[in-house]
């Protein structure tokens, strides 16, 4: 929800200023992310990067919608005054992670499904 979003961006910032903040959102269905679009695209404003996978499906199957919906997501980010992207899989988030990402960075996963697919992905990378 937008406003668990916001509070938690909150104590992460509190907690690591002045550190920079990135964001790997994953929306959860394309009709919730419709529903709360606005709300979405301004509850982001203590990241520094938001990055935007394409959104999990659970119940609804249209890979458009999912594909759609993350790149509206963003554009409303930005026009929020968001740093924001869409990349389209957690592959593509994590390969952009290793090369942008710089020591000290906090990078903090939020949403459903495999999100947390980034986070093992770059522990693999970076850590062996």
């Amino acid at each position: 929800h937008p406003t668990e979003i916001r509070t938690t961006l909150d104590a992460t910032r509190d907690r690591y200023e002045p550190r920079r903040l990135w964001v790997i959102f994953q929306p959860h269905q394309y009709s919730r992310t419709k529903h709360f679009m606005e709300e979405f695209a301004d509850a982001f404003g203590q990241a520094d990067e938001v990055i935007v996978p394409d959104i999990f499906m659970a119940r609804e199957s249209s890979l458009k919608l999912s594909r759609s919906g993350a790149e509206e997501l963003v554009a409303r980010m930005v026009r929020h005054g968001v740093s924001a992207r869409y990349l389209e899989s957690l592959d593509e988030v994590t390969n952009y992670l290793v090369e942008e990402a710089a020591e000290g960075d906090v990078i903090l996963t939020m949403g459903a499904g495999d999100v947390y697919k980034v986070a093992d992905g770059l522990v693999k990378r970076l850590c062996t």
